[in-house]
């Protein structure tokens, strides 16, 4: 997890966040891979900011609107008047709006805000009194803000080392990158093309293909078969599994030679994300299969011949008087899970989802990860 603190100026150059680099920040954060901390102060310092934006503008187009009043006629004045309801209208509502639109995002992508602890107001009354870091000069009362951002920066790096702070005040960043374990950015930008970052994004890149794959695997399924159906064929031979079907004390049976798979169904809904290169997918499907099991003698000879003549008895040093060992051709219902791990590249597109994996599954390492079931079913 990548924890950052950004200072109001980096909001304020995007005070909408929908430039690339907000964009790109606001995924991470939303994936998991960053977690952003918001000071209050810089809460309460952008919304004011923006709130004195919107006053001069509403303040220029009342100043429009009145002029426009002394220039017509009376009986289009009346005009103006709704004019004039409709920008406090739209005030009020801009108003809330910026006032609450930081604090908003924050709760949308998991950004954690943090109130002025009790001890930073005699911490931020001794740097004002004597020049201390971030205050530029003494007594110098613009840098308050600043100073209670310092303090909450210097609180976050004693509880989540490493920290990374994006400012682009120089004196703040130099007071900051004099605190151990915090690295410090001039821009959003540059904080986004650091390593952790970078390996973030990358990793971001491999889910989002997971992803657009695991939405389009029904495109895959004949090639997800024929993975499947060699694992099978390679792990079931001999495997031995109960089923009531099988007349004797303990009800096993054990597979000796199996057909191809049939009626493969891949549980979508259930298909799990391992990490940022694996899916682990739930399968149903039938085959056909020669199952070797014993069965009382007395059921036997108590089958119908319809019923017998699809199984082959014979006597080996396991019979008795009791039991006899047969072979029978039976459809058998396979459920399990297998897994798909990719060799994504970054920068590798996928533009048409439903047939640009095909080169990623030749490259992926699929696995049989378990058996749950193997019953006999109704041919």
């Amino acid at each position: 997890m990548i924890d950052v603190v950004i200072d109001t100026n980096i909001y304020r150059a995007d005070p909408k966040r929908r430039k690339a680099a907000f964009r790109v920040l606001t995924k991470l954060a939303e994936n998991g891979f960053a977690r952003i901390h918001i000071p209050r102060v810089v809460e309460r310092e952008f919304s004011s900011q923006q709130l004195l934006s919107l006053e001069s503008t509403f303040g220029d187009a009342s100043k429009f609107v009145s002029s426009v009043r002394k220039k017509i006629s009376d009986s289009l004045a009346a005009n103006v008047k709704d004019i004039e309801g409709l920008i406090e209208v739209l005030r009020s509502k801009a108003e809330e709006e910026a006032s609450s639109s930081l604090s908003r995002w924050a709760d949308k992508i998991g950004a954690t805000l943090h109130e002025p602890q009790p001890h930073h107001g005699q911490l931020v009354l001794d740097a004002y009194f004597s020049g201390g870091a971030p205050f530029s000069q003494l007594k110098e009362r613009k840098d308050f803000p600043d100073a209670f951002i310092f303090e909450s920066v210097r609180d976050l790096a004693s509880e989540k080392a490493p920290l990374h702070v994006v400012s682009d005040d120089k004196i703040l960043r130099t007071a900051c990158e004099k605190l151990q374990k915090v690295t410090v950015f001039g821009s959003l930008e540059d904080f986004l093309k650091s390593k952790p970052c970078v390996d973030a994004a990358h990793h971001l890149e491999h889910l989002e293909k997971l992803s657009l794959f695991r939405k389009n695997i029904h495109a895959y399924q004949s090639n997800l078969e024929n993975y499947l159906n060699s694992l099978l064929l390679n792990f079931l031979p001999y495997r031995q599994f109960e089923d009531p079907s099988f007349k004797s004390d303990d009800h096993m049976g054990a597979v000796e030679m199996l057909d191809d798979i049939e009626d493969l169904e891949i549980l979508e809904d259930e298909i799990e994300i391992l990490g940022v290169d694996t899916l682990v997918i739930p399968f149903s499907c039938r085959m056909g299969a020669l199952v070797y099991y014993s069965i009382y003698a007395a059921e036997y000879w108590a089958m119908s011949d319809n019923a017998s003549s699809r199984i082959s008895v014979h006597h080996n040093e396991n019979s008795t008087d009791h039991y006899l060992e047969a072979n029978e051709d039976l459809k058998l219902e396979v459920q399990g899970t297998f897994s798909v791990s990719f060799e994504f590249e970054s920068g590798d597109g996928i533009e048409d989802p439903e047939e640009d994996f095909d080169s990623h599954l030749d490259d992926a390492d699929v696995t049989l990860e378990e058996v749950k079931l193997i019953r006999v079913v109704e041919d």
